[in-house]
């Protein structure tokens, strides 16, 4: 590693998260954490529980994967026979979480029907597991992350705002990449390990400060494993664009809507034209047997990644309406299409 990279200092924003991570870690309040995808908000999270040396694991929720129906079964548990389906017990988050964190992974997901549960758990710690008449507690702390803006989530009606306030007591905002840049240096520093013993010359450093990083910090990591895996020599310099560009992401947030023609169908054409999904997509999976299963797949891929992963703009942009979502996340788990998978 250049002598540059190995003695970056921390920029100011790394210091004050720093600062707040160390504050933060000794409340018990529930922390929020926002920003665009990739910046960081599980590290964040990790390290506020890491900090406050709660005896717990620190357990994450994963809201875009969860079905709807199936939140609360996720969260607080159930007993076998608590509703249809329900073969055996099934231990909830919170229980996985007691004495550690639970992270709310894009917590603009929570379905509306869920959120004033989440609430009551948050404010007074005691939920319902599913098929039990007595109510538990735990002994766990909240930290929330969303990269959407969740003022405009409640004045669509999607978000409750008594949620929002009561998340919002200790707020830490992460900026994108390219409004931090002093912070690449320390980035790499940190991620040393994934370019296998290579360095980072200096004119690959200054290509790497002039990139826009859409894909933030998590494009950052990405582009750092390709130098470790794909270049041959020790030093890496101006080539690193090359690496750069072959990750893909610049390509993908620059290209044209997707025309894939797959067997002689327009998927996207028809798509755009109005045509839901259960037409263009799934009738030739199923009942023509046209499309193979990783073909549909790499459609809801595609979709998946153009909505920045979330699901519900995913079932938009493939033409699924919100009534159909219980059938679409049953049909992609079903047929293990799921592309968190």
């Amino acid at each position: 590693m250049s002598e540059r990279i190995q003695g970056a200092p921390e920029s100011a924003f790394t210091r004050e998260l720093n600062e707040k991570v160390a504050r933060y870690a000794v409340e018990t309040e529930p922390v929020l954490l926002l920003g665009p995808t990739g910046v960081g908000k599980n590290r964040v999270g990790e390290m506020i529980h890491r900090a406050s040396r709660r005896r717990g694991d620190f357990v994450v929720a994963h809201c875009p994967t969860i079905p709807e129906p199936l939140f609360e079964s996720e969260f607080f548990g159930h007993r076998k026979g608590a509703f249809t389906g329900a073969d055996r017990d099934k231990k909830g988050l919170l229980a996985q979480a007691e004495q550690g964190t639970l992270l709310i992974d894009e917590i603009s997901e929570v379905p509306l029907s869920f959120q004033s549960k989440l609430l009551r758990f948050i404010e007074g710690r005691d939920y319902n597991v599913l098929g039990e008449s007595r109510a538990r507690r735990a002994d766990v702390r909240v930290i929330a992350a969303s990269n959407r803006d969740l003022a405009a989530e409640i004045r669509c009606g999607r978000f409750r705002d008594d949620l929002y306030f009561r998340l919002n007591a200790l707020a830490i905002v992460l900026p994108p990449l390219k409004d931090r840049r002093e912070d690449i240096p320390r980035l790499i520093a940190d991620h040393r390990g994934c370019l296998r013993g290579k360095e980072i010359g200096p004119r690959a450093l200054q290509a790497l400060l002039d990139y826009d990083w859409p894909g933030n910090v998590r494009e950052l990591i990405t582009v750092l494993k390709r130098v470790g895996i794909d270049f041959p020599g020790r030093v890496i310099g101006a080539e690193i664009a090359g690496i750069i560009a072959a990750a893909g992401f610049a390509a993908a947030e620059a290209r044209p809507p997707l025309r894939e023609t797959l067997h002689g169908i327009d998927v996207w054409g028809e798509l755009e034209r109005g045509r839901s999904f259960w037409e263009v997509v799934w009738r030739p999976f199923i009942s023509e047997r046209t499309f193979s299963r990783d073909e549909v797949r790499a459609i809801v891929l595609e979709a998946w990644r153009r909505a920045d992963g979330n699901l519900l703009e995913t079932m938009s942009a493939l033409g699924v309406g919100r009534s159909d979502y219980k059938k679409f996340v049953a049909y992609l788990h079903k047929y293990k299409l799921h592309p968190a998978r």
